[in-house]
């Protein structure tokens, strides 16, 4: 569910892999909450997190932006490093040494949390 900034929520579609959510807003609204969760093998998944919205160019220019000038990456991005350190560090996936480098990267890139890191 994603949340107005009022606390109503939104009801939000799963589309394909069910990695991307498509939902509709009202346009006067400038701030998005999201969180999902989710399951990977026993592991329970929870991610929360908050952004202003913006138009598209803009968002584009910033995506662009970010990764030259290394300031905050988009909740995309976040979403997609979570699960990725996810999959990479599951209970039945038995990690390479190339693999923890990545996760220890990764969460460390986005700040999120990790069995590598501190």
């Amino acid at each position: 569910m994603a949340t107005n900034a009022d606390g109503s929520s939104i009801a939000c579609i799963p589309y394909g892999t069910q990695r991307l959510l498509y939902g509709l807003l009202d346009s006067a609204n400038v701030q998005l909450a999201v969180r999902l969760f989710g399951r990977v093998g026993e592991m329970r998944l929870e991610y929360t997190a908050s952004a202003e919205i913006q138009s598209p160019l803009q968002s584009d220019a910033t995506a662009a932006a970010d990764e030259k000038t290394g300031t905050a990456p988009s909740m995309l991005m976040t979403a997609a490093a979570a699960a990725r350190i996810a999959y990479l560090t599951h209970i039945l996936h038995a990690a390479s040494g190339d693999e923890a480098h990545e996760v220890m990267a990764l969460s460390q890139r986005y700040t999120l949390p990790s069995p590598y890191t501190t």
